[in-house]
């Protein structure tokens, strides 16, 4: 199938290679890409080149910061409806309960250093 493929469309047969070509090695990749001249994967590429030590990175390590940019996000996202807000424990605890600690009880909010200003 893959044979018939290749032969009925030069480009898809072009592309598949370049994915696995992704998944080896991020440098050989690109080098093939620019040989390639398919213009979706050179954007593609301009993209990775730009980002490449954020990539090299992940795939060393594995990780990401997703979860602290999503967590900011809720803060600032809260911090723009709770405009007014007069107290600032108040405010540390709805942050608090919207990023998943539901029950504040459990932590102690008034000892807590923050640099929140509503």
């Amino acid at each position: 199938m893959l044979d018939k493929l290749r032969d009925t469309n030069k480009e898809i047969h072009t592309a598949m290679l370049l994915v696995e070509y992704f998944h080896r090695a991020l440098r050989a990749w690109y080098l093939v890409v620019r040989e390639s001249k398919l213009v979706p994967f050179l954007k593609l590429a301009k993209t990775v080149r730009r980002y490449r030590k954020q990539i090299e990175a992940y795939i060393n390590s594995g990780l990401t910061t997703a979860v602290a940019e999503g967590l900011n996000n809720k803060i600032k996202t809260l911090k723009k409806m709770a405009y007014g807000y007069s107290n600032k424990t108040s405010f540390l605890r709805k942050i608090l309960q919207r990023c998943g600690f539901l029950n504040h009880q459990h932590i102690r909010t008034d000892d807590l250093f923050y640099c929140v200003t509503p």
